[in-house]
């Protein structure tokens, strides 16, 4: 394993993994290390770790929730049965391309030789059989199965539910591998390759296949000392059966799955599951689930016992991050992701980025206009920062109960928010009355807004904007 094939044999050990990366596999060696042993190996499922496909390297792949969704990854096993078919050929001809471009001489050399190897190890038969649908068929069954299967070995070892959710924390390096890796049971190695005891491998990565075989018993045991997970599928099958769910899961950006509450306890049931993919959460997590929302909702109260000021307990990186984990974590109609929104939007309003805190604000209203039906004060509030972040994003002075306009006034967005300020006031008058401050405000800022847009109407400058007379309000 990574050098201890044979380690007696240092230049054959070199050409052997050359062979095996570079022929097989379509890597250059020296990638293969930076990638695999460097990153997967010292910063398994961060940020860091190519594996994860967070920064996009392969924009149909969605392989973690810290990843945010995209029609793109709307075909998991699609996506993963068509790369892992093809993935010597993609990643030798389409992402090590840019090799050929180098001026030093020696990386090009380097590179033709992966290509020759490529072809010779993955498409032989073509040049040697004359019945080429016969070539083709072997290409397929030798090929090309056999890199589908390999690339699936190697994503049941990390890809898993149970894995997620520690991108952004700091942790023991060897409790992570534990909790980040599993192992399958194989019967025997030549099925696997070694890759049924990944987290043997994971821990001790010089380790040869038989010595790994020999410290499993100890792992386990330090394992259940220290309370920490030891995850081992029965079979690949069984792995690759659970793996698929979960990628499912992954490409299924707009549904949500429900939790049943008995007498204090969460579970989960058949009527929650995802109505688009038919996901139904386990026992266990579902529990996570609650774990989570628990934190969550503990912080969120925190926040609300600070300062009025955002910025105090939040950051830029923070606050970008908090969107994502949000996204990946609730439901657009979960009242958490609502609340975090608008301390979102308090954020990004005490930053003066009003273009960020206003696509947050829209989203606070959809969600008060689908939960809250009919009059609600929330939505009124709602609509009414959702109008003030449209103005100040067009120029506009805003203030609690009047609006100031700058320069040259656009009459569509006068025309816009004071149709919002509308729908705020109609509600808080019904809610409160024609005398109550709340009411007033809005009404003077909407009243304010329409003289603005109506002397707009009349401006020289703004001819473009003339409105036909029974377009005018």
């Amino acid at each position: 394993m990574h050098g201890s094939v044979i380690p007696q044999l240092p230049y054959t050990q070199h050409f052997y993994a050359k062979l095996v990366v570079e022929g097989l596999l379509g890597f250059p060696l020296e990638s293969w290390w930076h990638e695999h042993v460097l990153l997967h190996h010292l910063h398994t499922k961060t940020e860091v770790d190519p594996d994860e496909n967070i920064h996009q390297g392969v924009p149909i792949w969605r392989l973690t929730n810290a990843t945010s969704w995209s029609k793109l990854h709307s075909f998991p096993v699609t996506s993963h049965a068509l790369v892992g078919l093809l993935h010597p050929h993609l990643r030798c001809f389409a992402v090590e391309s840019w090799r050929l471009q180098q001026s030093d001489s020696s990386v090009r050399a380097g590179y033709a030789l992966v290509v020759i190897a490529v072809l010779l190890l993955h498409w032989l038969p073509l040049f040697v059989q004359k019945n080429k649908r016969k070539a083709l068929l072997s290409i397929f069954l030798s090929s090309m199965l056999a890199s589908m299967m390999t690339m699936f070995a190697f994503h049941v070892n990390h890809l898993f539910p149970e894995a997620e959710g520690g991108h952004d924390q700091l942790s023991d390096w060897g409790e992570r591998q534990l909790i980040t890796t599993t192992n399958f049971y194989s019967g025997f190695n030549a099925v696997s390759g070694g890759l049924d005891l990944q987290i043997e491998h994971h821990l001790f990565p010089m380790l040869s296949y038989n010595y790994q075989q020999a410290v499993q018993a100890t792992i386990k045991e330090v394992a259940e000392e220290f309370n920490l997970p030891y995850r081992s599928y029965t079979s690949l099958g069984s792995g690759l059966i659970e793996h698929f769910a979960y990628m499912v899961e992954l490409g299924c950006g707009n549904g949500a799955i429900y939790l049943e509450a008995v007498e204090g306890n969460v579970r989960p049931c058949a009527r929650g599951a995802c109505r688009l993919c038919g996901f139904c959460p386990t026992e266990a997590q579902a529990k996570l689930l609650t774990e989570q929302e628990a934190h969550v909702e503990e912080c969120i109260q925190e926040w609300d016992r600070k300062v009025n000021n955002a910025a105090a307990y939040l950051s830029e990186d923070t606050a970008s991050r908090l969107e994502k984990n949000m996204e990946g974590l609730f439901a657009d109609s979960h009242w958490l992701r609502d609340r975090v929104a608008r301390h979102l939007v308090s954020f990004y309003e005490g930053l003066g980025a009003a273009e960020e805190a206003l696509a947050l604000a829209t989203r606070c209203v959809d969600f008060t206009a689908e939960v809250y039906p009919g009059f609600s004060a929330l939505h009124a509030w709602s609509l009414e920062t959702q109008g003030d972040l449209k103005l100040r994003v067009a120029g506009f002075g805003v203030g609690p109960d009047h609006v100031e306009a700058s320069g040259a006034v656009d009459v569509n967005v006068c025309r816009e928010v004071g149709n919002i300020y509308g729908a705020a006031a109609d509600a808080l008058r019904a809610l409160f009355g024609a005398d109550h401050e709340f009411y007033v405000a809005i009404r003077d800022k909407r009243d304010a807004l329409r003289e603005i847009g109506a002397s707009g109407l009349d401006s020289p400058k703004d001819v473009t904007n003339r409105a036909r007379p029974e377009e005018t309000w």
